[in-house]
């Protein structure tokens, strides 16, 4: 694993994983602007923290057969998308910690937890898959494991994000009160 997330932090793959990300994000956002114009909503369900039931019955009615058949094409790029950010974020997280000359276990450790992230939007997606080509009728078991997956996702990534935006900043102060800030 140590193997692994050392070559994920190279400069050059983490550009590439940022670019490979930012331009799936794109195709998200353009899917669902295609799906807003189509349903007059932009409401998804791997948008919201969590959703019962009711709320998932009314976000894909709402959506109408059009709208539900653009947001199985965005789960089509969703099931990208995770991956693609979810490396990303651990191979940053990874070498902010390496510079700091963090333990390298308890770097890699650290670093899982966007992986966890990925997984927890894969499962996400796939129950999200069986509840549109499923719907109209919508299976509550579906509905509650997709919407704690969603929570899940959301969680680990608010972590994901903290961690990182905590070392990157520790990294500028640490650069500019030794003045090799660049």
């Amino acid at each position: 694993m140590i193997r692994f997330l050392k070559k994920l932090a190279h400069k050059r793959v983490l550009f590439a994983l940022f670019i490979i990300t930012f331009l799936l994000e794109l195709c998200l956002i353009y899917i669902t602007h295609q799906i807003e114009l189509v349903s007059g909503s932009r409401t998804l369900l791997d948008t919201q923290l969590t959703y019962t039931a009711q709320e998932a019955y009314q976000i894909l009615d709402r959506m109408g057969a059009e709208g539900r058949s653009l947001y199985l094409k965005g789960l089509a790029v969703d099931m990208i998308f995770p991956l693609a950010y979810s490396l990303f974020l651990a191979g940053m997280v990874f070498r902010l910690l390496w510079n700091r000359h963090f333990p390298l276990k308890h770097s890699a450790l650290i670093s899982t937890i966007p992986l966890f992230t990925g997984v927890f939007d894969y499962l996400e997606n796939i129950f999200e898959i069986q509840l549109v080509t499923q719907f109209p009728p919508l299976a509550e078991p579906l509905i509650y494991w997709s919407s704690r997956f969603t929570l899940l996702k959301w969680i680990t990534l608010s972590v994901s994000v903290t961690v990182l935006l905590f070392l990157w900043i520790s990294q500028i102060i640490r650069d500019l009160k030794r003045g090799t800030f660049n």
